[in-house]
């Protein structure tokens, strides 16, 4: 019992990042269309995987999207830094 104490934190009470998010979901999160999320996923850019429990709805894991949200922020930062150094 002690060792499932450790490996969850049952006294937070908020509740766990989902391990998929929709395409939908993903779109907006990012300031991203619809359809541009699709050429990304159809290019191989971010994979998607086919919920077999809801038809024909896709879904990108988390871990994905937290990675690529970082390398975004890491871009714009670089995107900034070129620019504030060309007006100088």
């Amino acid at each position: 019992m002690k060792e499932m104490k450790e490996k969850f934190n049952w006294s937070t009470n908020t509740p766990q990042e989902p391990m998929l998010i929709s395409i939908t979901r993903l779109a907006k999160r990012l300031g991203f269309s619809r359809h541009h999320v699709w050429n990304l996923i159809d290019r191989g850019e971010i994979p998607a995987v086919k919920s077999s429990l809801t038809g024909n709805k896709w879904f990108v894991p988390m871990s994905f999207v937290k990675e690529f949200e970082k390398l975004l922020e890491q871009r714009s930062k670089e995107v900034m830094e070129n620019y504030e150094g060309d007006s100088k």
